[in-house]
C-alpha cells in the first residue's frame, strides 16, 4: 500500500511538471520571479542592508545566468499574452 501510494504521488508530481512546461507564459512568470529575488538580494547587499555572503551572492547570479540561457524559447508562437501577462521577447 505505500508502494503504490508513493507511486501514485509520483505520477502526479510528473504530470504536473509536464502540464507546467507546457504553459511557457506561468513558466517565464517563475523566472522572472526568480531573476526578481536574485536582483533583490544582490541590491540589498550592495547597499550594505544586509550582510555579505558570498555563498549568496554567487548563488544570485547563478540564477540570473541559468535564467537567461533559454529565455527567449519561453516565447513560442501565440504565448505572448495569457495568464495575465503582455510580455514580448523584446523584453
Amino acid at each position: 500500500m505505500k508502494n503504490a501510494v508513493t507511486l501514485a504521488l509520483a505520477a502526479m508530481f510528473i504530470a504536473g511538471q509536464a502540464a507546467y512546461a507546457a504553459d511557457p507564459q506561468q513558466e517565464r512568470q517563475e523566472t522572472m520571479k526568480g531573476v526578481g529575488q536574485a536582483m533583490g538580494h544582490l541590491g540589498k547587499t550592495v547597499k550594505c542592508e544586509i550582510d555579505y555572503d558570498a555563498a549568496a551572492v554567487a548563488d544570485s547570479f547563478q540564477k540570473m545566468n541559468d535564467a537567461s540561457k533559454n529565455f527567449l524559447d519561453k516565447f513560442p508562437d501565440g504565448a505572448e499574452t495569457g495568464h495575465e501577462t503582455e510580455a514580448g521577447p523584446k523584453i
